[in-house]
Parts: structure tokens; C-alpha cells; sequence
């Protein structure tokens, strides 16, 4: 199961409305997710369709983006994205370190 936590701001999803934040996704591109790892492979294919459709569980319409839209965003985030992950792993190391006793 893929969950959508966080969506980071971007003009490429600028327009998206409604709450997305911790939505199920079902399919991208039509094909039924079955965890992370395939939901990376979906996302990042050797060749990217001309459009990406994210249809999310119990959603009233599919996220459509475009396909090269989609992988500038991704070129740009990446950056960003890898100190959000850091940070969250201090984050939790963080929370565990502090009830250690020494």
C-alpha cells in the first residue's frame, strides 16, 4: 500500500485541489500499485508517457500530469527532497535518542 503523506510545493502540482495528504494511491498509469517500490518504477520509467495519471482510492477524479512537466519537477525536488528525508531521520533518532539511559 503506497500512501500520499506530504506533497511538496511545485508549480507542477500548483493546481491540485482538494487534500490529497495521506490518500491511498490505487493506480498510476492504469496500473494496479502494489507497494513503494513499484510506485518508483510507475513514476520513473525508463521512458515517460506523455501524461502521468495517479487515480487515488475513493477519489473523485485521477491526478493528471504531464509527462515532462513531471520529470523537470522531479530533477528540481530531488535536491530538497533528500534534506526532508535527512531530517526526518534525525527526526526519529532524535525521539529514540533521548529516551535512552545511559
Amino acid at each position: 500500500m503506497v500512501i500520499i503523506t506530504k506533497v511538496l510545493d511545485d508549480e507542477v502540482n500548483a493546481r491540485l485541489s482538494g487534500s490529497i495528504s495521506n490518500a491511498i494511491v490505487e493506480k498510476i498509469n492504469g496500473v494496479k500499485v502494489k507497494g513503494l517500490t513499484h510506485a518508483y518504477e510507475l513514476l520513473y520509467p525508463k521512458n515517460m508517457p506523455e501524461y502521468v495519471i495517479i487515480e487515488l482510492k475513493n477519489g473523485e477524479r485521477p491526478l493528471i500530469f504531464e509527462g515532462k512537466a513531471m520529470e523537470a519537477a522531479n530533477k528540481r525536488i530531488s535536491i530538497p527532497e533528500v534534506f526532508l528525508a535527512v531530517d526526518a531521520i534525525l527526526n526519529i533518532y532524535m525521539n529514540v535518542a533521548s529516551r535512552l539511559v545511559v
